[in-house]
């Protein structure tokens, strides 16, 4: 059995991973592309599986229960998308300030970066124009995270699932913005972002399954 939830993950990553480069091809994406559909990919999926992991942990068995239960819901979203909404608020302007997700021919660049805004940030726009472009980057992460069978570190519970995205997403962006920095932007350099972007779960596998014992599995 784990040898089956093993192999189902490796091919359920290679197959995200081949959908992920299939998308940068065939719609051109560039290095700002990649970076904006990341941060668009962290906040959508952060939202998707707080959402997913307080509804599983709440009960509505009886009438007070729902209650309860559906006000601490509302609660707990508020909180996560106010401090959520804006760390990704924060890092969209530095983004747009740096490598706008619009053209702009009034900015001065510096290199490949740009350095004057000349027009003012709108995170609505941002996110309108997120999802209309990078849905498929979007779309393939939070089918990648809903049916990976990889199993959770002991200490990541479902709601704690988005912080571990955003620690994966912005480590790769950060990469991904300091190659293109000193020019290094080409699409070998994609297929090794976009790599790093969806293996994670099978070298877990690959580690946890060596001390799972067989009788969990069947």
């Amino acid at each position: 059995m784990k040898t089956e939830r093993f192999q189902n993950g490796i091919l359920l990553d290679w197959g995200m991973f081949a959908a992920g480069i299939a998308a940068t091809w065939v719609m051109g994406w560039s290095t700002k592309d990649l970076l904006w559909g990341m941060w668009t990919t962290s906040l959508v999926s952060g939202v998707v599986f707080y959402s997913r992991g307080i509804l599983r942990n709440k009960s509505f068995t009886t009438p007070v229960a729902a209650v309860f239960s559906g006000l601490a819901l509302v609660f707990g979203l508020a909180f996560f998308l106010l401090h959520f909404g804006a760390f990704h608020y924060v890092y969209a302007l530095i983004l747009d300030l740096l490598i706008p997700i619009e053209p702009d021919p009034g900015r001065i660049y510096i290199g490949n970066l740009t350095w004057t805004n000349v027009r003012e940030f709108s995170v609505m726009r941002t996110i309108t124009v997120g999802l209309v472009q990078y849905w498929p980057l979007v779309l393939a992460t939070v089918v990648h995270q809903l049916f990976s069978p990889a199993p959770n570190l002991k200490s990541e519970s479902e709601s704690f699932r988005p912080y571990m995205l955003v620690l994966k997403m912005h480590f790769l962006m950060f990469a991904l913005g300091a190659l293109y920095a000193i020019g290094l932007e080409s699409f070998p350099v994609y297929i090794v972002v976009l790599l790093f972007f969806f293996m994670p779960s099978s070298l877990k596998m690959l580690f946890s399954r060596k001390n799972e014992p067989e009788a969990a599995e069947s």
